[in-house]
C-alpha cells in the first residue's frame, strides 16, 4: 500500500522501552526475557531479511530505529548492570556499556541493507545523571555510538532532542528527524543538519484517540486534537524557510505508534491520511501556478476517489465524507448558502 502511495521509506521503530523482539545472535538473552513473547513476538534476522527484501522490490527502504540510551528498559532484564531497570536507560559512564554496543550495533546493522541507521536519542532522562555530568555523559555515549555506526558504513538518524536541548555537535551528515513541533525544522537547518519533518502538530497519526490509561478517564493523548486529512494536507514542511534552507529537508514522514494500534486497525489509522501526506512531499506545498495547496473540494474529490481503490483492493482505508457527499459533492459549506 505504501508503494500504491508513492512512500518510499519505512521508518520501522522495531524495539522500545516495552519490549525488545530482535533476536540477536550474540546477545539471545535480548529477546529471550526482553520481549513480549520469546516464540511468538520476536523478529529473527531471516523475518527482518524477508522484509527488507519484499520493501525493496517495490522501492521502499527500511530504515531499523534502535533507540539508544533511552527507551531501552527492556535491555534491563537481561543486562541490569547496563540498563537501570526504573529508567529504562543504559548507563554512559559504564566501560561495559560500549563493549555491549560494539559487539551488538554491527550484528544488528546487518540485518538491513539501507545505509541510513536511526539512533534513536529522544526523551532522554537526565534526571538519572544529575550526581554526575550529565551533558559530558550523553556527548561521550552519542559520540561512541556513532562512531560505531559510521564504522558499519551507516550513516546516523537522531530525533531533534540531541541538537535542539542538548545541543551536541553532531557529524554534520547526521539527519535529524523533526517531531515536537514544525517550528523547530528552521532551528535545525540553520545549524547545517538535514532533516526529516513528521511534526506532532501536523502529522502524528494516533492523536486524538483519548488517553491509554485505565484509571484516567479524562485523559487525552499528549498531541490532541486528532490530525484530520485537511490538517495533514495543509502542513508546509519548508514553511519559512529560504530556497536554501528548504534544500536540507530531504524528506517527511507520519507517524503511526503502537500504544492503541495493531493488525485490527492500523489501515484504518493510516489510510488515507497518509496518501493527503505523500501528495504535499511529492508534489510539493505549492501547485504549478504557484500558488499554496489547500484541502479544497479538488483534493478531496481525488482522496476520495483514491480512497475508494484502496478498499477495492482489499485495504480498510477510512471513509472520508459521508456517501451522499461523495456521491453529491455538496457538502460544503459555501454550497449550502
Amino acid at each position: 500500500v505504501m508503494s500504491w502511495n508513492k512512500m518510499n521509506v519505512f521508518h520501522w521503530h522495531i524495539v522500545d522501552a516495552t519490549s525488545w523482539p530482535v533476536v540477536s545472535e550474540k546477545y539471545p538473552e535480548l529477546s529471550e526475557k526482553g520481549a513480549y513473547d520469546s516464540k511468538k513476538m520476536i523478529y529473527t534476522k531471516r523475518d527482518i531479511r524477508i522484509v527488507d527484501e519484499y520493501a525493496r522490490t517495490r522501492g521502499i527502504r527500511v530504515i531499523p530505529e534502535f533507540d539508544m540510551p533511552g527507551h531501552t528498559h527492556a535491555i534491563a532484564a537481561s543486562k541490569p548492570e547496563i540498563a537501570e531497570p526504573p529508567s529504562g536507560q543504559l548507563n554512559p559512564a559504564l566501560p561495559e556499556t560500549y563493549t555491549f554496543l560494539n559487539e551488538l550495533i554491527p550484528e544488528i546493522s546487518s540485518y538491513f541493507t539501507d545505509k541510513f541507521y536511526h539512533a534513536g536519542g529522544d526523551e532522554v532522562n537526565l534526571k538519572c545523571w544529575k550526581s554526575l555530568n550529565e551533558k559530558s555523559l550523553i556527548d561521550k555515549f552519542i559520540t561512541n555510538l556513532y562512531s560505531i555506526i559510521k564504522n558499519e558504513g551507516k550513516i546516523p538518524i537522531t530525533w531533534q532532542e540531541m541538537i535542539t536541548e542538548h545541543n551536541l555537535e553532531l557529524p554534520k551528515d547526521t539527519i535529524v528527524q523533526v517531531w515536537k513541533n514544525h517550528m523547530t525544522v528552521k532551528e535545525v537547518v540553520e545549524k547545517g543538519y538535514r532533516v526529516v519533518t513528521g511534526s506532532g502538530d501536523y502529522w502524528y497519526l494516533d492523536c486524538g484517540y483519548g488517553g491509554w490509561l485505565g484509571n484516567k478517564p479524562s485523559g487525552v493523548s499528549w498531541c490532541d486534537p486528532y490530525k484530520t486529512w485537511q490538517k495533514i494536507y495543509s502542513y508546509n514542511p519548508i514553511n519559512e524557510l529560504s530556497d536554501e534552507e528548504a534544500k536540507f529537508v530531504i524528506g517527511g514522514e507520519v507517524l503511526l505508534w503502537s500504544e492503541q494500534s495493531d493488525p485490527t486497525n492500523y489501515e484504518q489509522q493510516l489510510w488515507p491520511r497518509s496518501s493527503a501526506a505523500a501528495e504535499i512531499l511529492w508534489s510539493g506545498p505549492e501547485d504549478v501556478n504557484g500558488n499554496r495547496r489547500t484541502p479544497d473540494k479538488d483534493v478531496l474529490k481525488r482522496l476520495n476517489d483514491w480512497r475508494f481503490r484502496m478498499v477495492e483492493r482489499g485495504i480498510r482505508a477510512e471513509p472520508l465524507q459521508p456517501l451522499w457527499c461523495v456521491r453529491t459533492g455538496r457538502c460544503d459549506m459555501h454550497d449550502l448558502a
